[in-house]
Order: structure tokens, then sequence, then C-alpha cells
């Protein structure tokens, strides 16, 4: 259980799995607004990204189970987004993928079944932003 800092009286709960492999990529999970990152700790999902040599990131924004919350204002997109990319400054993952369902598909093999659609990103020294595939 980790947890990181977002202003002085908040953090973030998250949780964190460095790739395996040398070609290994870090998928970032971003929950909805009622999400959790329990929804992601499947044996679907990350599990099957795990044994494939590949990481995971999954964090609870502020008001999930866990994190912080400090009112209304902590649901803002802005303020949202601003500790995600925080987070991703601080464990700094080396690669990061995100995609439709086909690409978890690809990266998962056949034991992903999921059918949401995830926000890609890559980051390769810095963060770039966010493109639907």
């Amino acid at each position: 259980m980790a947890f990181h800092q977002v202003t002085d009286s908040q953090s973030v709960y998250y949780d964190y799995v460095a790739p395996s492999a040398s070609d290994g990529r870090c998928v970032v999970f971003v929950n909805a607004l009622t999400g959790s990152t329990e929804m992601w700790q499947t044996a679907a999902i990350a599990t099957a990204l795990h044994a494939r040599g590949h990481g995971t990131l999954c964090y609870n924004f502020r008001g999930q189970a866990l994190s912080g919350y400090g009112g209304p204002d902590d649901a803002k997109p802005d303020v949202i987004v601003a500790d995600l990319v925080a987070l991703l400054a601080a464990v700094a993952p080396l690669t990061t993928d995100m995609g439709t369902s086909s690409n978890l598909k690809r990266l998962c093999g056949n034991t992903c079944k999921t059918t949401q659609d995830i926000t890609r990103m890559s980051m390769r020294g810095r963060l770039s932003t966010p493109t639907q595939i």
C-alpha cells in the first residue's frame, strides 16, 4: 500500500508494479468517478499483464477509497489530471502504454477480456498529450 502526497494534508493511494521484462510496458489505469484500483487488480487484467512481464500503475484519485478528500474542488478534472501527472513524475515508470481494449488484449494475451476504452499515454522522458486510439 503506497500513498503519494498531493498537498500538505492530502495524499492519493496507488499501487505500482514495475515491468519485470526488459521490453515490458507499464499500463496506467485511471478509474471512473465511482471506480477503484480493485477493478483493475483481477486475473484478467493486472495479473495477466504481470504474467507477461508488464507493469501496472493504478491509483484512486481524491475522494476514492483510501485517498483524501477536501471537498467538491477535489473532483474537478484539472485536479485529477494534475494529481496523475505528479504521481507519474514521482513513480517515473520508464515506459507507459494505455489504449483501447484491443491494445490491452495484445499486452495481456488471450486472457484479457476487457471492453473498456482507456486513454493512450506515452512516457519517454516527458508526458505527452493523451490521445484516444
